[in-house]
């Protein structure tokens, strides 16, 4: 069993196969002009789109998968006396509850998922600082607070265990990236803009995907002084560079992985407003930015802060169970039900990636841990990382540090995982991670 699953992993990492792409739905928000109201949408790979359920009356800013993997959260501000931000959770069936309403929501709230499968929340306050807040289920805690930092995006960053935020220092005016440390408040610089500025890009996407090609970070802007798309890769050491730039669109909402088997194409890029046409638009994107298509939505528009998922959930979600390093790795991989999978955990980082021959990666330097995993893990430590998912496509990887003691506080260990099938491009259906958690 050892030897087959070692075999099909070193496999994938030099045989080609040919592979048609498959793009998973898209879930997001929408305003609907003839309801007059926003409502939460799938959005088929073909453009055809249909209602999962109406919003009250809300204006909404951005969607998460829940925690458990079968649902959605998303938050905004009410319409509500006072205008609180909101915290609302659809289940798969439709049905909507609001988690947290709250006042120190109200301000340009986004919101990202942490190692620890809890929601991290950056809030703009009154004097243009960033509270950061966590969610915890249905509660809501104040962690710390990002002085002289306003934010315009933000995404949990796994090289780093920081948040990643896209804005602007106070004093003196600078836009850039930064990381800001979720406990301390810390703020470090993470890259300055290009030359021609920031400000100068438009309205960026609201999540900082880290998804680029060798672990780097990317983001989606329209240039200001070109009015056209632009993918930009973010770098700590050489800037802000353009990919390339994909046509005559304004206002893009958000970026995401395409992943798995929709090889070439890469991300999926949510535009609220195609220029000279009054309907958002939904374009495919290589790894490079080149434009494979464009999905319009006539009748609905998106809201600048509109993100989006995929349908079919996050492929890898951890949940914390006590004590407080026992962790679990859920690897969700519906319609893949049956096939072989490897995780590989990496105590180097995120590069240099491990490269496949069709251009993808797998996000994690190759060390020593990585090489247990493929020996099927550590006993009573590091379980489940060679496997076979079950009919529902899911599978379960274990993390029990606790046996390692106080002197493990602080380690931080990254995590990839592939669905193998010899059919796909490079015998690897899906690549996805990179995932981080950091030791107690």
């Amino acid at each position: 069993m050892l030897l087959r699953f070692t075999t099909l992993f070193f496999l994938a990492l030099w045989v080609c196969f040919p592979a048609a792409a498959q793009l998973d739905s898209v879930v997001l928000t929408a305003y609907d002009s003839s309801a007059q109201g926003y409502i939460l949408l799938n959005v088929n790979p073909t453009g055809s789109a249909s209602t999962i359920t109406s919003l009250p009356p809300f204006t909404p800013y951005q969607i998460l998968h829940s925690p458990d993997n079968a649902g959605y959260r998303i938050i905004g501000q009410s319409s509500a006396t006072g205008y609180p931000g909101e915290v609302l959770h659809v289940d798969a069936k439709g049905k909507l509850t609001t988690l947290v309403s709250s006042t120190l929501l109200k301000a340009a709230a986004l919101m990202v998922a942490d190692e620890d499968g809890d929601h991290l929340i950056a809030t703009r306050a009154p004097n243009l600082d960033t509270y950061i807040v966590r969610l915890r289920g249905s509660q809501l805690t104040t962690v710390t607070t990002a002085v002289n930092l306003a934010i315009d995006g933000l995404s949990f960053d796994p090289e780093s265990g920081q948040v990643l935020v896209r804005g602007f220092l106070n004093k003196p005016l600078q836009w850039g990236y930064y990381r800001v440390d979720p406990r301390s408040g810390a703020v470090t610089t993470f890259t300055q803009p290009p030359v021609w500025g920031i400000r100068n890009m438009g309205v960026g996407s609201r999540t900082l995907p880290y998804r680029g090609k060798y672990g780097d970070n990317v983001d989606l802007f329209v240039h200001g002084t070109m009015l056209v798309g632009a993918l930009i890769k973010l770098d700590p050491e050489n800037g802000v560079s353009t990919l390339n730039t994909f046509g005559n669109y304004s206002y893009p909402s958000d970026l995401v992985e395409a992943g798995g088997r929709a090889f070439p194409v890469r991300y999926r890029a949510l535009i609220y407003q195609t220029l000279g046409k009054n309907h958002s638009s939904i374009v495919n994107l290589t790894e490079d930015g080149m434009a494979l298509g464009v999905l319009p939505l006539p009748g609905l528009r998106t809201h600048q802060r509109t993100s989006m998922v995929r349908a079919r959930g996050n492929h890898l979600a951890w949940k914390q169970t006590a004590p407080p390093n026992d962790r679990l790795l859920h690897l969700s991989f519906p319609g893949e039900g049956g096939r072989d999978y490897v995780v590989g955990a990496s105590l180097s980082g995120v590069s240099p990636c491990l490269p496949l021959p069709d251009g993808r990666v797998v996000p994690v330097a190759f060390d020593g841990l990585t090489r247990l995993c493929l020996a099927g893990g550590i006993s009573g430590i590091l379980e489940g990382t060679l496997g076979r998912l079950d009919a529902s496509g899911r599978a379960v990887v274990k993390v029990n540090a606790n046996a390692l003691g106080p002197g493990a506080r602080g380690i931080r260990i990254w995590f990839a995982a592939l669905v193998l099938d010899p059919n796909a491009s490079s015998g690897v259906a899906h690549v996805v991670g990179p995932r981080l958690i950091e030791l107690r």
